[in-house]
């Protein structure tokens, strides 16, 4: 099929008479689901990495606060958050960070709390090395316009181990 509605025409898998009413079965995600194998086996293998400390620039695309912030990890806890990309070294305010992901593991934990909250949609993209997010995309609902959000991870630096 091709033409702007042929997704939408796509997902449409059953279409039932029943008192005079179509009903419609579509093909929408599941609600309340678990996150998909690729993200257990992604999240086994940074747990297992035995990185706790490390570097990396978080950038959110969203209808948000979007500049990218280059985070300082230590012992799975941030230590140093700074604007990237600016002329002198910027300390983000609590504001600033408030609902900002700055770990691999609350990136994580965001990704299951998609999953379990059923958003509409949910998509991540795994590094291939030590398993943590490089982007992840969710969209809670789709019948809203902009509450969609994409968080980018760069610049990964594992720190010492153990």
């Amino acid at each position: 099929m091709q033409g702007p509605y042929a997704s939408a025409i796509a997902t449409v898998t059953v279409a039932v008479a029943v008192g005079g009413l179509i009903l419609l079965a579509v093909g929408l995600p599941p609600r309340g689901r678990s996150p998909p194998q690729e993200y257990r086996l992604s999240r086994a293998k940074w747990e297992s990495s035995g990185i706790h400390s490390y570097e990396l620039t978080v950038q959110d695309y969203c209808e948000c606060d979007m500049r990218p912030i280059r985070v300082t990890v230590v012992n799975d806890r941030v230590a140093r958050a700074l604007f990237a990309n600016v002329t002198a070294a910027k300390v983000p305010t609590e504001a600033d960070l408030k609902y900002r992901l700055l770990t691999v593991d609350a990136i994580f934990d965001d990704i299951a709390r998609s999953y379990s909250k059923a958003y509409f949609k949910v998509s991540a993209v795994y590094d291939g090395k030590y398993g943590y997010p490089v982007e992840y995309s969710r969209d809670p609902d789709a019948k809203v316009i902009d509450d969609d959000s994409v968080t980018k991870i760069s610049d990964f630096s594992p720190g010492p181990r153990g």
